[in-house]
């Protein structure tokens, strides 16, 4: 057998793996939406599929799980809560990159166009982030009004 036959094989072996792995973490996520342990093995796997997918060449693939890698880095870093429609979305993206495997098992070729998928990524990830900036924006306003209700009644006290 020819190593570009055994790479090819290793590749979609590991990918199945990480697809089974995604799979069961997402339904656990499912239950317990702020199991840090479960979103970070959720980043995990999109980091090594995106890695190993990208040493084998295939870009454009490469490229939609780093899109959600993204959106998951959002997550660890407190920019976007998990609720629900985040995790349709993950189950989105785990069918699509599985399909994905099927086919290029069976045709050997990178078919991977879903501008839809990469454009609802996208859009979430903007729209969850704003909001969250804007909810910061809400609180340091709510803090500042506190501040001033409460120096206006210090100095009426003193006065």
């Amino acid at each position: 057998m020819n190593t570009n036959n055994e790479l090819f094989d290793i590749y979609l072996a590991e990918m199945n793996e990480h697809l089974e792995l995604l799979d069961e973490s997402l339904l656990k996520l499912d239950k317990d939406y702020n199991d840090s342990n479960i979103i970070n093995t959720i980043f995990r796997v999109f980091h090594t599929m995106k890695g190993s997918t990208a040493t084998m060449g295939y870009n454009r693939t490469s490229e939609v799980i780093h899109i959600v890698e993204d959106m998951l880095q959002a997550i660890r870093d407190g920019k976007i809560t998990v609720n629900s429609e985040l995790i349709q979305i993950l189950f989105q993206c785990h069918d699509i990159i599985e399909e994905y495997v099927k086919v290029l098992n069976s045709t050997k070729k990178e078919v991977f166009d879903n501008p839809e998928f990469i454009e609802i990524v996208k859009e979430y990830t903007k729209k969850n982030i704003i909001a969250e900036k804007t909810e910061e924006i809400i609180n340091l306003e709510h803090e500042s009004v506190s501040d001033v209700l409460s120096l206006s009644h210090i100095e009426l006290d003193y006065i």
